[in-house]
């Protein structure tokens, strides 16, 4: 569609993730992998903490894009067993700042060796939070997911987990029409398909009012970044934090 359109300049608006092929005219709604990675670092950034990464063997992708991006990352090194050495990461702490641990892992193994480190980095006096980059399927294990949500990780999101009067009010509307609540497919439809329509409506057009203007609705951000030749992407991400009492707050509001 959009290389059909692409010659009349006419918007088209992907609610998919990833796409194949890349068009001037092409609005990719749905946050990449590399956006809520790129969400996260920018966050931690600003925060003016201090960043010590902890990176898989086996995520080379991320390893190098921190090394080509973020160069004031420290990336602790493993061992021949892959495990993190403490004694690097030791000398890089600092007692002024905030330490943001920063992982990035499918394997439990590792997950367990970084809230190691992160409990005797707290008993040596500093501050710290564990952030991770992919809450993958591995996070949600019963092993590990109560030990990270003590910890009260931080991590990037597609959506925002709070219910709002809002929110509760479009879920009951959507269940009288429907007979059943609407899942994260409904409410993201819903929010892509509101946010098109009310940047039509702008006296500026759509392309202008979705480069120049940010948005979020019921779980959604919407804050286009203009990629020309290769179209338009969204870098809306939310930054969460869990809680002991396993909700979520947002931190970058």
């Amino acid at each position: 569609m959009a290389e059909l359109l692409e010659d009349a300049k006419v918007p088209v608006i992907s609610p998919l993730r990833e796409t194949t092929n890349t068009y001037p005219n092409l609005f990719v709604s749905m946050p990449s992998a590399n956006q809520l990675r790129d969400g996260m670092l920018q966050y931690l950034r600003k925060t003016n903490g201090n960043t010590i990464a902890l990176i898989d063997p086996k995520r080379n992708a991320t390893r190098a894009y921190i090394q080509s991006n973020y160069s004031d990352v420290f990336i602790a090194p493993l061992d021949e067993k892959g495990r993190i050495k403490m004694d690097s990461i030791r000398p890089k702490l600092k007692s002024n700042a905030m330490n943001y641990l920063v992982l990035d892992t499918g394997s439990t193994y590792m997950i367990l060796n970084a809230l190691a480190i992160c409990n005797e980095v707290k008993t040596n006096g500093y501050n710290v939070e564990l952030v991770v980059l992919d809450l993958n399927s591995t996070f949600e294990t019963d092993e590990v997911f109560g030990r990270l949500v003590k910890q009260k990780i931080i991590f990037a999101s597609l959506t925002r987990y709070q219910d709002t009067p809002e929110s509760l009010q479009f879920a009951n509307a959507y269940k009288k029409v429907n007979n059943v609540f609407p899942n994260q497919y409904a409410i993201r439809g819903f929010d892509v398909t509101f946010d098109a329509i009310l940047r039509v409506l702008q006296p500026n057009g759509f392309e202008k009012s979705a480069t120049e203007h940010a948005t979020q609705y019921f779980e959604n951000k919407f804050d286009y970044i203009n990629r020309t030749p290769s179209g338009y992407v969204n870098s809306g991400v939310y930054i969460m934090q869990y809680q002991d009492d396993y909700t979520v707050i947002e931190l970058n509001k």
